[in-house]
């Protein structure tokens, strides 16, 4: 099945109301490197190690150095097969 990977920036307690939807990836590794680009463009540096990590295993990054966070939900795509 097919899944696309949308991404959001958050307050640091993931409240629903503070996401914030800021791309779409087909993969896990898409959706990491757009949160990566998000961070470079709004804070002027790159997401740490940990917070790759963190995506990578829990979709989902810990307050680090700024009061923004990063979460990736995985969603299947229906999709019709002739």
């Amino acid at each position: 099945m097919f899944k696309i990977y949308l991404v959001y920036e958050t307050d640091c307690w993931h409240s629903k109301e503070s996401k914030v939807l800021i791309g779409a990836g087909l993969n896990s590794h898409e959706a990491i490197n757009i949160c990566n680009d998000n961070n470079i463009k709004q804070y002027d540096k790159p997401i740490t190690e940990k917070q790759k990590y963190d995506l990578f295993e829990n979709l989902q990054t810990k307050l680090d150095d700024n009061d923004v966070n990063y979460i990736i939900d995985e969603h299947p795509v229906n999709t019709l097969i002739n």
